[in-house]
C-alpha cells in the first residue's frame, strides 16, 4: 500500500469521525427535551393539585358547620346522629361543640341527645316519668322538649288528664323550665329559672315570676352547696319567696338534669292554714338511655 493509499484511507476516517460528531448532540439533545418537557409538565400539574387539596376541607367544614335557624319548638332543621362528631345540635342528633354552643356552658348540666328518660318517685305514692324528645336551636338558644304522664293511681278510674309537657331553655347564662300539667307534683309556677351563671357556691340572683293565681312572686335564688358524685357535679338551688315562708329546693346532676325536687305545700286542717314539705326523687336504675336500661335490668335496683 503506497503512501497516496494511506492519505485517503486517513482522511476517509477523520471524515467519518467528524460526521459522527456532528450528528451526536442533537441525538442526545432530544431525549433531553423530552425530559424537561415531562418535567415541566409535572410542576404544572403540582401547582394544579396544590389548591385543590387545600380546597377539599374547607368544603367539608362549610358542610357540616352549616348553622340551624329554629324559632319555634318543632321547626325544620338540620340533623346529626353521629355521636362525638363536629357539627350542629338538631331535634335527633347529639349536642356538639360549635361556635355557638361554646358560650351554653349549662348545656352540660342536661342528656346530650335526645331519648334520654327520667323516671321519679316521691311523697305519697307520687310518680311520674318522661322522655327528651328533641333538642333544637333557636337563635342563641337550645330547646330541650319534653313529654310524658303523671302515674295514675286510680287505676283508670279517674278522668283527670295525667300527661304532661316540660321546656328547657338553656341561654348563655341560665337555664329556664316551663311546666304544662294538671297532676305533675311540681312548683306552683309554671315557669322558673332554675340555675343562673356562675357555677358558683353562693352565687345569687333575684328573678319574678307567677304563680298558678297569676301572683306574682319574687324568689331570692341561690346555689347552696356543690358536690361530686362519679366525676358529675351536683348543684343543690335553693329558691325563696321573698313575701311568705314557700321554698323550693332542686338538686340538678350534670349529664342528667334534675335529680330532686322538694317544695313547700300550703293546706287547710280543720280550719288551720299549715304546711309541709312535698316533692320527688329521681329513681336512678330506671332512669338515662335505653341501652343502659337493658343493662340495669340485670343490676339490684335502688331508689337512689
Amino acid at each position: 500500500m503506497t503512501k497516496r493509499h494511506l492519505s485517503y484511507i486517513s482522511i476517509a476516517l477523520v471524515l467519518t469521525f467528524i460526521g459522527l460528531v456532528g450528528c451526536s448532540p442533537k441525538d442526545i439533545y432530544k431525549p433531553n427535551e423530552i425530559d424537561i418537557d415531562i418535567i415541566s409538565e409535572k410542576n404544572e400539574d403540582a401547582k394544579h393539585i396544590g389548591p385543590l387539596e387545600e380546597n377539599d376541607p374547607q368544603e367539608d367544614e362549610d358542610t357540616s358547620n352549616g348553622k340551624p335557624s329554629i324559632d319555634n319548638v318543632g321547626s325544620d332543621n338540620k340533623t346529626s346522629n353521629r355521636e362525638g362528631e363536629s357539627g350542629n345540635v338538631s331535634s335527633k342528633g347529639d349536642i356538639q361543640s360549635n361556635e355557638d354552643e361554646k358560650s351554653l356552658t349549662l348545656t352540660k348540666l342536661l342528656p346530650h341527645r335526645p331519648e334520654y328518660t327520667w323516671v321519679y318517685y316521691g311523697s305519697t305514692e307520687y310518680g311520674h316519668t318522661m322522655t327528651l324528645n328533641s333538642i333544637e336551636t333557636s337563635k342563641n338558644n337550645m330547646i330541650y322538649s319534653i313529654t310524658g304522664e303523671v302515674d295514675d293511681m286510680s287505676d283508670g278510674e279517674s278522668k283527670k288528664d295525667f300527661s304532661l309537657k316540660v321546656t328547657y331553655v338553656v341561654t348563655e347564662n341560665s337555664i329556664i323550665q316551663t311546666v304544662d300539667s294538671d297532676m305533675m307534683m311540681d312548683s306552683k309556677l309554671s315557669q322558673i329559672e332554675l340555675i343562673r351563671t356562675p357555677l358558683s357556691k353562693g352565687n345569687k340572683w333575684v328573678q319574678t315570676q307567677k304563680d298558678s293565681n297569676g301572683k306574682t312572686i319574687k324568689l331570692d335564688s341561690t346555689i347552696d352547696d356543690i358536690r361530686e358524685d362519679n366525676g358529675q357535679k351536683i348543684y343543690t338551688i335553693i329558691y325563696k319567696d321573698r313575701d311568705s315562708k314557700y321554698y323550693e329546693r332542686r338538686e340538678i346532676k350534670e349529664g342528667v338534669g334534675v335529680i330532686s325536687l322538694e317544695h313547700l305545700l300550703f293546706y287547710e286542717n280543720e280550719g288551720r292554714k299549715e304546711s309541709m314539705p312535698m316533692g320527688y326523687t329521681l329513681y336512678s336504675d330506671y332512669s338515662g338511655y335505653k341501652n343502659n336500661l337493658s343493662i340495669n335490668k340485670y343490676l339490684p335496683t335502688s331508689r337512689s
